[in-house]
């Protein structure tokens, strides 16, 4: 008899289905969270300020072409400050909230030359199928007592239109359906980015140092940026690279490799592992 139930539960246990992928996000891994947290970051603030649509035709999702109809129009409120109000919804998402571009050379939502900068503050949410993402550019403590905030900065360098993004400090809450923090992750810039354009078409993100801080793991992945390129279709970038280290409680290190708009590969351990971005902000 007992042989027979050792028998039954092996079976069971061999039928057992492998467990899915989250289909939304690729907020099922630490360090997957951090990827997609830092390029919201950086993305964003290029998307905003050359009023790209909120698009992006993710290959694993139902919706992607329900994103074009969140747009990113700026209006400017006078004096080099110009606002998008967030709020839009479609499928199961839905934003809500307010970003502010204030340029230094007080135009209307514009860059006209050299030594012209914008910074971005962002102040919304996104409700999904995992729950709410709150992201902030306001002020507040990382896990090892860094206090950061103030948003994104853009500055352009050249008549050519190179850009140079400092991310001074931007935090993405993540909040479950039941009430409880998934995440806790702030984000800023070790050495800025360097990259093209504004436009998606043909943006290029050559190289920087990003850190991100999980706060609730108590460690940083230290990312380093290798020729992010992006498409008109896409608020992901759909080739390129990053290397990431953590430090902190959580130790080692992997390369991230994109392979298509909004799915990526890690290798870490000689492991490799395909996730999936959520929608765009």
């Amino acid at each position: 008899m007992r042989f027979s139930l050792l028998l039954v539960l092996t079976f069971m246990a061999s039928c057992k289905p492998a467990l899915k992928q989250n289909s939304e996000s690729s907020a099922t891994n630490p360090l997957a969270e951090t990827v997609e947290a830092s390029l919201l970051s950086a993305g964003g603030v290029l998307d905003d300020s050359s009023n790209q649509s909120m698009q992006a035709q993710l290959s694993w999702s139902p919706i992607s072409q329900a994103h074009a109809a969140c747009s990113r129009t700026l209006t400017h409120q006078g004096n080099g400050v110009c606002v998008r109000n967030v709020n839009c919804d479609f499928g199961p998402y839905l934003w809500s909230g307010q970003v502010t571009l204030t340029y230094n050379n007080q135009s209307q939502c514009q860059l006209t030359g050299a030594g012209d900068y914008f910074t971005r503050e962002a102040q919304f949410s996104r409700t999904g199928p995992r729950g709410t993402l709150q992201t902030s550019s306001q002020n507040r403590a990382t896990w090892d007592g860094q206090t950061i905030g103030g948003g994104t900065q853009v500055e352009q360098l050249d008549a050519q239109g190179n850009l140079s993004v400092s991310i001074l400090g931007t935090h993405k809450i993540l909040t479950g359906t039941s009430g409880g923090v998934v995440f806790d992750i702030s984000v800023k810039t070790q050495s800025p980015l360097q990259t093209n354009k504004l436009a998606r078409n043909g943006r290029l993100i050559q190289s920087g140092t990003i850190e991100v801080f999980h706060n609730r793991l108590q460690a940083t992945a230290t990312k380093q940026i290798s020729n992010l390129q992006y498409e008109s279709t896409c608020c992901y970038p759909v080739s390129g690279s990053i290397t990431s280290t953590w430090s902190g409680q959580v130790t080692g290190s992997a390369q991230i490799t994109f392979t298509g708009c909004g799915q990526f590969e890690i290798l870490k351990d000689g492991v490799s592992s395909t996730h999936n971005m959520a929608a765009c902000e």
